[in-house]
């Protein structure tokens, strides 16, 4: 049990479900609180800074506390069509990113601070045009995997452009080639010695050339 100084301290929620996880001790809470209170910190900061308990446990007990699916991104694989819903810039801005699909409802990673946000809901709901459920993952998780992805989207539209590229020039250097194929079949075609001679005769008539110095 906690001692009635500790009680007296605000421990958070996290801590509370750490305890009852008994991911912590109640020896570890108290020494937390007394540290957290000279070094202006958080109980929570100190426990995860001491490594009394993982960030990634912290985290996952949080998500659990408040009714929330904790994923781990290091080894998730991200649904490609969820993440190209959401434009990267914002992606990256708000350190958020949609993972995967749970029957047409998109799952999007958030961190545990952002699990409440209602606004950022609704801006995601108005930008991707689905229902969204957040699902919590640690922060430093979330911007290596944006990292990841969008890296990867961005790959692949410069080599779309390069393509596109290779693509026009080749059309191009293919228009002159054949320009300069019919230039040359028509003069194969005409019978004149068109460096001197003002006038040439062809099978459609009479038709004047340059003459030459």
């Amino acid at each position: 049990m906690l001692d009635a100084a500790v009680l007296d301290q605000p421990v958070g929620e996290t801590v509370h479900a750490l305890l009852a996880a008994r991911l912590v001790s109640p020896a570890q809470v108290e020494d937390a609180v007394r540290t957290a209170k000279d070094q202006a910190l958080t109980p929570l900061q100190v426990l995860i800074d001491t490594g009394a308990v993982s960030q990634a446990d912290a985290v996952r007990t949080a998500a659990d506390a408040v009714g929330l699916e904790y994923v781990e991104l290091t080894e998730y694989g991200v649904d490609a069509s969820a993440a190209a819903l959401l434009p990267a810039d914002f992606a990256r801005r708000a350190a958020v990113l949609p993972v995967s699909w749970d029957e047409g409802v998109l799952l999007v990673a958030v961190t545990i601070r952002q699990a409440g946000n209602i606004e950022l809901k609704d801006d995601l709901t108005r930008i991707t045009r689905h229902r969204i459920r957040f699902v919590v993952a640690r922060h430093a998780d979330i911007e290596a995997k944006i990292g990841q992805v969008y890296r990867a989207e961005g790959e692949l539209d410069d080599l779309s452009s390069d393509l596109l590229e290779v693509d026009e020039t080749a059309a191009e250097d293919l228009a002159n080639f054949t320009e300069a194929s019919t230039s040359s079949r028509v003069s194969a075609n005409c019978g004149c010695a068109t460096a001197s001679t003002a006038y040439c005769t062809t099978r459609t008539g009479r038709r004047r050339t340059s003459r030459t110095a």
